[in-house]
């Protein structure tokens, strides 16, 4: 990693490594419109803005466990592959919540062949536009 995308992401290294950046590839998307962040399964995971919970959902496949917040200024974040969540439909949040645990559920990999505990975060703004998540973390 350059020392331009280390200084970039460095609000996000408390989280974890990252493995895929922003429209960086995956096995599965040429672009992948969001980051992943790999750490122990069971890690932390803090809401990156206020908002209402809109969406929590539990599947053996695609994203497994997640949940979306929807924020003051009308973006989704997505947060997926999680453990545990402690946050329910409806439910508001504030900045640094501590709303869900890092987990490997539904299709999850390891882009190095090891544990495949992460965080794949995406948000969108209005018109289902992809928007660098990384920009949250600050």
């Amino acid at each position: 990693m350059t020392e331009n995308l280390k200084k970039k992401y460095s609000n996000i290294a408390r989280l974890g490594k990252i493995t895929t950046p922003y429209m960086g590839s995956t096995k599965d998307e040429p672009k992948h419109p969001g980051i992943d962040v790999a750490n122990a399964n069971g890690t932390p995971i803090k809401s990156t803005t206020a908002g209402r919970v809109i969406g929590v959902s539990s599947s053996p496949v695609d994203f497994g466990n997640s949940l979306m917040v929807k924020d003051t200024k009308g973006n989704v974040h997505r947060y997926s592959h999680l453990k545990e969540m402690f946050v329910k439909k409806g439910d508001k949040i504030t900045k640094g919540t501590h709303i869900a645990n890092m987990g490997d559920t539904g299709n999850s990999y390891s882009p190095t062949g090891g544990d495949s505990s992460h965080l794949d975060y995406r948000a969108v703004g209005k018109g289902g536009k992809p928007i660098n998540p990384v920009k949250f973390f600050k």
